[in-house]
C-alpha cells in the first residue's frame, strides 16, 4: 500500500535564470529504510568550512544525514558512542565551527555535549562537556567558555564550564511567555549575516 507521501530534493538557484533544480540522490537509499518509517524530528542544522557546506539531520536516533551542498549528494556518518540507554533526546548544532550534538539524560538528569572536531569524521567526535542539568538546546559558547543554551522549560541557561556552574539569568525586555512562544516555534538562533535562513531548511 502506498503511503501517498513524496519526498525530493530541490535546489534554487540565484541568477539571470533563477530556477529550481530537482536534485535525483536521495536519502533513502543510505538506510534502507522506507519512507513511512525515516524519522527526521528536526530541521536541518547548516555547517560551513573551507572544507565542507552541508546541511545535517538526525535520523531515526542513531545517524547523521547530510547533504552536502557542492557535489549535491547525501552520505551519512554515526552519532557518538553513548554508554548508556538512558538519554532522552539529543539536539544537532554548531559549536565553535564545530559539528555539535547535545545528549540528555533522564534518569540522571545531566547532559553531555560532542563536538566533531574533524567534520565528517566519526572518530573525532570528543566530548566537550558535562553539565548539571538535563534537557538543553546549546547555542552558542563565548569565549570565556560559557555555553549559552535554551531548556526544555524555555528559560535561558548560562552554563560555566570551567566553574561547573549553571544560572538562569533574567533579561530585561524580555518577557516570559514571549520567550516560550519563541522557543516553541523553533526561533531561538545566534544571529549571522547570511543568505541562509535557520528557519527554512
Amino acid at each position: 500500500m502506498s503511503s501517498g507521501l513524496e519526498f525530493s530534493t530541490r535546489i534554487y538557484t540565484f541568477g539571470s535564470t533563477s530556477s529550481w533544480r530537482r536534485i535525483d540522490d536521495s536519502p533513502f537509499g543510505l538506510f534502507g529504510i522506507p519512507t513511512n518509517h525515516f524519522y527526521m524530528p528536526e530541521n536541518g542544522v547548516f555547517f560551513g568550512s573551507s572544507r565542507a557546506c552541508t546541511i545535517n539531520w538526525i535520523v531515526n536516533h542513531h545517524v547523521i544525514l547530510y547533504f552536502d551542498l557542492g557535489k549535491e549528494t547525501y552520505a551519512h556518518f554515526t552519532l557518538p558512542d553513548t554508554d548508556s540507554s538512558d538519554y532522552q533526546c539529543k539536539k544537532l548544532c554548531v559549536l565553535r565551527n564545530c559539528l555539535s550534538v547535545c545528549y540528555g539524560y533522564s534518569r540522571t538528569q545531566h547532559s553531555i555535549v560532542w563536538q566533531m572536531k574533524e567534520y565528517g569524521d566519526a572518530q573525532s567526535w570528543t566530548k566537550l562537556a558535562m553539565i548539571s542539568f538535563h534537557g538543553l538546546v546549546p547555542l552558542y559558547i563565548s569565549e570565556t567558555n560559557v555555553l549559552l543554551a535554551i531548556s526544555s522549560s524555555f528559560k535561558i541557561v548560562l552554563c560555566n564550564l570551567n566553574a561547573g556552574s549553571v544560572d538562569f539569568p533574567v533579561i530585561d525586555g524580555i518577557k516570559n511567555h514571549y520567550l516560550y512562544q519563541s522557543v516553541r516555534s523553533r526561533m531561538a538562533y545566534i544571529y549571522h549575516e547570511s543568505l541562509v535562513s535557520p528557519n527554512g531548511l
